[in-house]
């Protein structure tokens, strides 16, 4: 506010350090930094004390920070997955909700996940699935939960794969890929409720497909960076119908839509507009084997027309199927 300003009290020091952690002023002149489960020494860009996860990963050193890009690495901390947007805890609720009493996952303040495996015992097929994605270091995913359908811009039924980044150390040649996902949690609840699947199966969808997105990135030898699934990007479309293949499955949903008629507005300042909505519905059976149709929302065509060419796609693949023309 204009003629409020901040002014620190003679000897009083900034508590925060490297990367926005709590500073040690007692050890090694003040270069120490407190990170959640150990100590950074930020004289020499290493830690004080061994990874927790070490043993996993034999390749890195057990004391390296963010494998050795002290200048513009992150140090994750267990953020192999973590959940953002305008409503994380509903899309982490739906996430961990899958999961048995042989895992046990929470989300920190910062949306970060952690999982710890409460057995010995071989785990289910699903729970192998959310520790794998969950404790993976060379993959980082961020997932946009949003509420509604309508978000950045996009129309998104379920989730929309927004891309992948490897980036690799100068030092170590280690590299390390971070993938964001984004979902709506309010249509996953629903898709989930609709086709009577267990709860957090469509979301479980959505992140696994970022996940295996991550990965084809990570293992591959030309492709460095991969931008959301759009038809003018044929490289991104690729790499989105490989990950969504590769996903954990869910239950099949027929998406219908409806284009309005264009409208046009007149306006004395920009001129004239056009308008033109298109709504999007979900059939399914019920508990009761009987067909329903629910519209899920409505949106400008110009908006969704990228969503609308994958759906047509999708259609056309499945038609193919149907008629025994698909690959093998």
């Amino acid at each position: 506010m204009p003629g409020r300003k901040y002014e620190r009290k003679s000897g009083e020091d900034y508590r925060y350090g490297f990367q926005g952690q709590d500073k040690e002023k007692e050890l090694w002149g003040g270069e120490a930094s407190f990170f959640k489960y150990r100590i950074s020494d930020n004289r020499l860009g290493r830690f004080f004390s061994v990874d927790p996860l070490s043993s996993k990963f034999p390749w890195n050193s057990s004391y390296a920070f963010s494998e050795n890009r002290v200048i513009d690495g992150v140090e994750l901390e267990g953020l192999e997955v973590y959940f953002k947007g305008a409503n994380p805890r509903k899309g982490f609720k739906q996430f961990a909700g899958l999961a048995s009493k042989d895992l046990r996952l929470s989300m920190g303040d910062d949306g970060s996940v952690e999982v710890t495996q409460m057995t010995m015992g071989p785990l289910r097929e699903t729970d192998q699935k959310i520790l794998e994605i969950t404790t993976n270091k060379k993959i980082a995913i961020k997932v946009l939960c949003n509420n509604g359908i309508f978000a950045n811009n996009s129309f998104i039924i379920g989730g929309q794969f927004l891309g992948s980044k490897k980036n690799i150390s100068v030092t170590s040649g280690e590299s390390r890929v971070y993938a964001t996902q984004q979902v709506s949690v309010d249509q996953t609840e629903k898709l989930d409720r609709r086709t009577n699947s267990l709860p957090g199966t469509f979301i479980l969808h959505e992140v696994s497909e970022a996940f295996e997105g991550a990965a084809i990135t990570l293992f591959s030898s030309t492709c460095y960076s991969v931008g959301a699934a759009r038809e003018e990007d044929p490289v991104a479309w690729k790499v989105y119908q490989q990950a969504h293949a590769a996903a954990t499955p869910q239950p099949e949903v027929n998406i219908k839509y409806s284009v309005d008629e264009p409208q046009w507005t007149i306006n004395v300042s920009s001129g004239s507009q056009k308008i033109q909505n298109v709504h999007i519905f979900i059939e399914y059976t019920d508990k009761k084997s009987r067909s329903r149709q629910e519209e899920l929302g409505t949106a400008d065509y110009d908006i969704v027309k990228n969503y609308l060419f994958q759906l047509d796609e999708g259609n056309k693949q499945n038609k193919s199927d149907n008629n025994g023309n698909n690959n093998p």
